[in-house]
Parts: structure tokens; C-alpha cells; sequence
């Protein structure tokens, strides 16, 4: 099954929703591989991951990912307590990152402020593929664009669920469209206005 292939069409259609930069990525041990990309036609997005490799802790992806994992899966990833930090606010101990998981569990979709790349933000959900493979989709910002409140009205069956959109029976352009909502109004502001919000 090609992926990114079958990919494509939702991320464009989350990043046209959404106005913002769209990846899905999947998880290589303790890694996030980003495997496809849509960014929206706007002059300041974040630029495109397509291809890179990020501690998955790091990422909203990579959290919406380890999320899944049993506790079992989940310790064979992380043996030991201390992590790697690539910006100043990463997390950076496994106790840290359970509590984050919890949380991620609860609401259904996990976030990223500003641990993978300064002045970015990012929401990503998990995606249920039936062949197995662990797949997430997220949508980046900057971060004023996206701040920490405005995460809290995130649908973890909205924007960019997209429900088995990838399991053979829904790949694109085949059977029914693609079974995802519209994003909750006011998640992300209109990028064509003026923004002011600050975390």
C-alpha cells in the first residue's frame, strides 16, 4: 500500500481546512519519520519535515503515536529516565513524558509547544490503519497562531481524524469520501487576518 500516496489527498484537505502545514508521520523505534507533507498558500507556515527524523518524545506525532503503545512496548522504547532535548522545552525524563501520554490518552490528540523547533506548535492525532502500521497526522503552526488554549477545542474525531480513511476499503478515490470533519471553528485563526494571541 503506498502511503503517502494515499495520504495526500487528505493532508491537502486538512491543510486547506485548517491553513496551516499538514504532515503524516509514523514511528521507527523511538523516532517520528515524516512520510508526507501539504503546506497551505500562505507566506509564513512552517516549512515541510518531509522525510525527517525527530525523537518521537519531541513531536506531537511522535506522542500521539507512543500513546498507543502498551506499557510493556513502551518501556522497551525508553530503558532509561533521562531523554534527549533538541530545543529548551522538550521533555527530557520518561516520567515526564508518561504524564504527557496520560494526558494524550484522555483527550484524545496530543500536542508539541515549541519541543522540536522554537516557535512552533503542532496537534496531531493517531490514525487507525487496519494494516497495522502506526500513523499520525498533525497540523503545525507558529506558535502564536496556535496557543495552548486554543488546543483544548480540539475534537479528537474532528479536523483531521480521518477514521480508516487509509484501511483499503476507504483509500482515496474509491467509495465514499473521506470520513473526517470540518475543524471546531476558532481553532486556528484565519491566517489571511492580523493575529495577535500570545501563550
Amino acid at each position: 500500500m503506498d502511503i503517502p500516496r494515499l495520504a495526500q489527498p487528505i493532508l491537502e484537505d486538512v491543510s486547506t481546512s485548517l491553513g496551516e502545514t499538514c504532515h503524516l508521520g509514523t514511528l521507527e523505534g523511538d523516532r517520528i519519520r515524516f512520510l508526507a507533507v501539504a503546506e497551505p498558500d500562505v507566506a509564513v507556515r512552517v516549512a515541510s519535515r518531509l522525510g525527517k527524523s525527530y525523537p518521537a518524545h519531541c513531536t506531537s506525532t511522535g506522542k500521539a503515536l507512543l500513546a498507543e503503545l502498551s506499557d510493556e512496548q513502551f518501556l522497551r522504547l525508553y530503558p532509561n529516565e533521562q531523554l534527549e532535548a533538541i530545543t529548551e522545552n522538550s521533555l527530557t525524563t520518561r516520567a515526564a513524558l508518561t504524564e504527557q501520554l496520560s494526558k494524550t490518552r484522555l483527550d484524545g490528540y496530543a500536542v508539541n509547544r515549541q519541543e522540536s523547533e522554537e516557535g512552533v506548535a503542532s496537534v496531531a492525532v493517531a490514525v487507525p490503519v487496519s494494516s497495522g502500521l502506526r500513523l499520525a497526522i498533525n497540523a503545525s503552526a507558529p506558535v502564536h497562531r496556535l496557543p495552548a488554549r486554543k488546543t483544548k477545542l480540539m475534537d479528537p474525531q474532528g479536523p483531521f481524524a480521518p477514521a480508516d480513511a487509509m484501511a483499503p476499503e476507504n483509500q482515496c478515490g474509491k467509495g465514499d469520501p473521506l470520513p473526517y470533519k470540518q475543524p471546531p471553528e476558532g481553532l486556528f485563526p484565519d491566517v489571511r487576518e492580523a493575529n495577535t494571541d500570545t501563550d
